[in-house]
């Protein structure tokens, strides 16, 4: 480990190799002793010291408050004054450049080790704590939040470029401002107004800010613009309520249940067409609306099916309306599956299908009706293609149903 490297300025000879001699048995370094303030910032920038001893009253036109201010501002040593007597003046000028220490002579070792020691503790401390606070200046200064920090009296201490960039205030006319003249809301509707009289929908945090024996100190506030979270968060509303409006409205039985076979939504023509209202079916179980063959066949065999695969198609049940009155449907379900391959909530769509099967009964009936009377019987189509031909027209022209149609 290096030792720790001590640049002594003082012009008095004797007092000078005392003050070395002194350091060395210490077990410091010095590297150079010199007399004069022009000799002290030409060492300090050869050795780059870790401490500066440094006499007030030099001979010449420069004297150790000059030299120290020079040095100061080209590099980051700590300085410690040594002093026989200095007048107010002096003393003053001498605290602009804040040293680390006052030494008077003349003064015992073990004073100038301790005030030594202290200096570059001081120092180190000093040197964290800057780099701390840049690192947090830098940091708020590049994030995309806003922020703005004041003292206790509420005037504005601190302000980002994306705080300066919302609020319409530059950061050098608002420091030193008050809070609530450059960070203006209108708190009913979260929305910040800027100095140019934009209007922007605002999420805020605020806090206190406490040093380390909880003494408040100031506040910080940290914001953002969320205009593209809530057109997001109105467009997803509008967008719902397109899905609620054709969902009740579209001219097909609809039901969402959950997998434990509880209806969470009806469509309104679901509830014309079975004759229930809302709340007489929401929260109930979904299959108390089918004959008993068909809420087993739901539950054995469509709902586990639905469940696992996410979906089945046109499943032929029967539902049961308010008045008793059966009525046929093609059952299709779709479902949300989360996690994938388990669905949570099914999206039922059944189409009423009983007109269409008394139809076809009625078709079938008429038929078999035609295929047994003692006349040939042929229907087409209007391309005259052969749409039936019954039994005596078979034995009347030798031709076969399937082989005509």
């Amino acid at each position: 480990m290096s030792k720790t490297s001590i640049l002594v300025v003082e012009d008095e000879l004797i007092v000078a190799r005392d003050i070395r001699a002194r350091l060395l048995r210490q077990g410091y370094a010095v590297p150079a002793v010199v007399s004069s303030g022009e000799e002290a910032i030409r060492e300090a920038a050869v050795h780059r010291p870790d401490l500066i001893l440094m006499d007030i009253m030099l001979k010449g036109e420069m004297d150790g408050i000059e030299a120290a201010e020079r040095i100061g501002a080209q590099s980051d040593v700590p300085i410690i004054y040594l002093t026989a007597f200095a007048d107010e003046r002096t003393l003053q000028r001498a605290k602009i450049t804040e040293p680390f220490g006052y030494i008077l002579k003349p003064f015992e070792e073990r004073e100038l080790h301790i005030t030594i020691e202290m200096a570059l503790y001081k120092h180190g401390v000093e040197q964290v704590l800057r780099e701390k606070e840049q690192w947090f200046a830098t940091t708020l200064w590049s994030i995309g939040d806003a922020v703005i920090s004041t003292d206790r009296e509420d005037f504005v201490t601190f302000m980002n470029p994306m705080a300066e960039n919302l609020t319409g205030w530059s950061r050098k006319d608002a420091l030193g401002r008050r809070l609530n003249e450059v960070f203006v809301k209108d708190v009913e509707k979260s929305v910040l107004i800027s100095r140019d009289g934009r209007r922007i929908p605002l999420q805020e945090t605020s806090s206190p800010l406490q040093n380390g024996r909880g003494e408040t100190r100031g506040s910080v506030h940290v914001f953002r613009d969320v205009s593209e979270q809530r057109k997001a968060e109105q467009a997803l509303l509008d967008s719902m309520e397109r899905y609620r409006s054709l969902y009740e409205n579209a001219p097909v039985m609809l039901h969402s249940i959950d997998k434990d076979r509880t209806i969470l939504s009806v469509s309104d023509y679901w509830l014309e067409v079975m004759g229930y209202e809302r709340d007489e079916v929401l929260g109930r179980d979904s299959t108390d609306f089918l004959t008993d063959h068909s809420r087993k066949f739901m539950v054995d065999v469509v709902l586990p099916q639905a469940i696992k695969t996410g979906s089945c198609k046109d499943i032929p049940l029967r539902y049961l309306k308010r008045d008793e009155n059966g009525i046929d449907v093609l059952l299709s379900v779709v479902g949300e599956q989360e996690p994938p391959g388990e669905a949570t909530r099914l999206m039922v769509v059944s189409v009423d299908v009983t007109e269409r099967r008394r139809a076809e009964e009625q078709i079938r009936f008429q038929a078999s009706l035609l295929a047994q009377v003692h006349n040939a019987v042929v229907a087409t189509d209007r391309s005259r293609g052969i749409i039936f031909w019954n039994d005596f027209a078979e034995t009347l022209y030798h031709w076969k149903s399937e082989e005509v149609q």
